[in-house]
């Protein structure tokens, strides 16, 4: 539609020819290839130093087809927002990720190599938009972990055993006001599981929990304990075969 059909927005073309006199204009990018290190951007070969390909894996032809396959067998949704999100891939060739459906409730799945789907909805996950489950990391042994958000949209960590069984993990320190809660987000091939929760003070601690139960709470040194403040760690390549963590903190300044 032209500012001609809406004369309201006629301002709008004084503006932008008031850029263009000031070399202020700018045109958006078109990337017209795929998401790798080197790609195709206004119709140039240019070597990619931009994208949120943190893993590399947007271009995975299994990761492509994984989310083609849950499309067709799910029917995820087709509206903003909607649709299928591959997360991450083990050595044999497992893909766990979630998608949203047609009334954005969101559903964790594992597809195997042979192509077989699973949704992983965990118990006490919720159903309105935006609740949901959400797997993000998996070991050699099929323990599948992440965080479910239920109907009072507080978070709880949880993990999947290989026969489909799910417990949840709650951190010490979690909140229980909407937008708080505990996020599991990391397992190593021994068992043990790395997590973080803000309070209800909206405060964070990270967790690392071994495969008997065993849990220590980690809370940095100088770390604060504020809005906003307390000590963090990353979703992934946080934690090591051995069991040791690495995150930050944020102080009273």
């Amino acid at each position: 539609m032209t500012t001609a059909a809406r004369p309201q927005l006629h301002y709008l073309h004084d503006v932008l020819e008031e850029l263009k006199a000031q070399h202020l204009y700018q045109k958006l990018p078109v990337l017209s290839a795929e998401q790798k290190p080197v790609t195709i951007v206004n119709g140039r070969e240019v070597v990619n130093l931009s994208s949120n390909n943190y893993l590399g894996l947007a271009a995975h032809p299994k990761l492509k087809r994984a989310s083609i396959e849950a499309i067709r067998k799910f029917g995820a949704g087709t509206g903003a927002g909607q649709g299928t999100n591959t997360f991450g891939i083990t050595p044999q060739g497992e893909i766990i990720g979630w998608y949203v459906d047609g009334s954005d409730a969101i559903h964790g799945f594992l597809r195997t190599p042979q192509g077989a789907f699973t949704t992983i909805d965990a118990s006490g996950a919720g159903i309105d938009a935006t609740n949901g489950t959400f797997p993000v990391a998996m070991n050699a042994k099929g323990v599948i972990v992440g965080a479910y958000l239920d109907n009072s949209y507080v978070f709880h960590g949880f993990l999947r055993a290989p026969d489909g069984t799910f417990m949840k993990i709650d951190d010490t320190y979690t909140g229980t006001n909407p937008g708080t809660g505990t996020r599991v987000t990391e397992i190593n091939a021994a068992g043990t599981i790395t997590g973080w929760s803000d309070d209800s003070t909206n405060v964070n601690h990270i967790f690392l929990r071994d495969a008997h139960g065993g849990t220590t709470e980690f809370y940095a040194p100088g770390a604060g304990n504020g809005d906003g403040q307390g000590t963090f760690m990353p979703t992934l390549y946080g934690l090591s075969p051995a069991g040791a963590i690495t995150g930050w903190y944020v102080d009273p300044d």
